[in-house]
């Protein structure tokens, strides 16, 4: 590299005058607006490196970093006289600008070390000396996780999304996995149920795009949770609690504790004590006798043992139920199925998963399984007299609230309370 405080004087005869109308064509940048992700260190630099590379070539100022030109000398020989190169004066108000802009979007941390950088080639190779070896320790750790990634009991969607991220955070880093390789890592990992659908991929003469393998595993996956409900020779039960009593035999359901994280917490089994009709029958029961209801809302019950939907329309790619089971009522009657399939309650922060929904007409009311609900979001559950809250499980940050009408704890799709309503009203008195 030259040294900037050359003072090389060459002749010239008519680039003065060239160089002095140029000057004003000096880049300027604005850092907020054109360069958001600063450098933290090495887990970030090729995403960087990548944004600073893009922004230099825009303004064809790459050549100011790689090698590929040396700067002007500071004087030049004039109808022999000694004067000012006003092309390095350019070069060097250019210069100076870009050095600056490096410092701006560098961690304050990190900005010490190219201060003493006298251009800004010599602050670029600094940065790449200091963290582009341990950008490859980077990929090397990613590549290690995606090896060891697999199914398991995630579904299809979040196991497909996980192994997308990674590949996105490699292609980041300068390491890009091939459309062959990222699909023969999806079917490698899916376990023993996919093994046909898996080899029927391998076997194809054309690859398979990632988004159509992503179709392909999800109607496999229905297709395996349809199977699996068919094979079940045992009554699904969605058992509504009943008043304990000498001819009624009490709902257990209802009395398990199944958020451990909060055994204070008031549970549903303080709405099922009320009688209709002379027969003991709980009100998540009563609910399902009553009039019109609103489709889109959904009861929270400790009692069932599935998700129940009241309409085949609130289901995503329902499936005809041609099995012979029915669901078992808390009186002994049986309901029967005609559908099957899954569901999402969206609200702004987050998704939340009902799979294998029972649809039976018969029931009025959208019934939510509290069991099943926590086990397939990883969340918990608290019942307070007028409302209930979903922490995530974890952390016990809350996620929605909704309401207790009526007696019964709704979740309405139409309705959402974000967290931020929740901070002066989740904490019970006795806490």
């Amino acid at each position: 590299m030259v040294n900037s405080e050359s003072s090389t004087t060459v002749s010239t005869t008519n680039s003065v005058d060239m160089f002095i109308s140029n000057i004003t064509q000096v880049v300027e940048f604005h850092p907020s607006s054109q360069l958001p992700i600063k450098l933290s260190g090495s887990t970030n630099f090729t995403t960087w490196k990548a944004q600073f590379f893009t922004l230099m070539c825009g303004h064809d100022l790459m050549s100011f970093l790689d090698d590929t030109s040396t700067f002007p000398p500071k004087k030049i020989t004039k109808d022999n006289k000694e004067i000012a190169n006003p092309e390095y004066r350019l070069w060097f108000c250019q210069d100076s600008l870009i050095r600056n802009a490096l410092m701006a979007y560098i961690d304050a941390t990190i900005a010490p070390s190219i201060a003493t950088a006298e251009t800004s080639q010599q602050a670029w190779e600094m940065l790449h000396t200091t963290y582009a070896n341990k950008s490859q320790s980077r990929i090397y750790s990613l590549c290690d996780l995606l090896a060891k990634t697999t199914r398991d009991s995630k579904s299809v969607s979040d196991y497909l999304r996980e192994i997308r991220s990674l590949a996105d955070e490699l292609a980041t880093a300068g390491a890009p996995i091939s459309n062959a390789k990222l699909v023969v890592k999806i079917i490698s990992g899916l376990g023993p149920d996919y093994r046909e659908i898996s080899t029927t991929i391998r076997v194809r003469d054309t690859p398979i795009s990632y988004e159509e393998l992503f179709d392909r595993l999800s109607d496999h996956e229905l297709f395996l949770k349809h199977e699996e409900l068919k094979k079940n020779t045992l009554s699904i039960t969605a058992n509504v609690a009943q008043k304990g009593s000498n001819n009624h035999t009490s709902d257990r359901n209802c009395n398990k504790r199944w958020n451990n994280q909060q055994p204070q917490a008031q549970h549903m089994n303080n709405r099922l004590q009320e009688p209709y009709n002379g027969h003991p029958f709980a009100k998540a029961l009563l609910a399902t006798r009553q009039g019109q209801q609103n489709n889109n809302t959904w009861v929270l019950d400790t009692g069932v043992s599935h998700h129940i939907a009241t309409d085949s329309h609130n289901l995503m790619s329902p499936l005809d139920y041609t099995g012979t089971e029915e669901i078992c009522m808390g009186d002994g009657n049986g309901i029967p199925i005609t559908h099957i399939g899954s569901s999402t309650l969206f609200i702004p922060t987050k998704d939340f998963y009902l799979h294998n929904i029972l649809c039976a007409p018969h029931i009025k009311r959208n019934l939510i399984s509290v069991s099943k609900f926590c086990n397939q979001n990883r969340t918990s559950i608290e019942f307070f007299p007028s409302f209930f809250v979903v922490k995530e499980l974890n952390t016990g940050a809350p996620l929605v609230r909704g309401q207790n009408r009526n007696d019964l704890y709704e979740w309405s799709t139409s309705r959402y309370q974000p967290p931020s309503a929740l901070t002066a009203t989740t904490k019970p008195s006795y806490y």
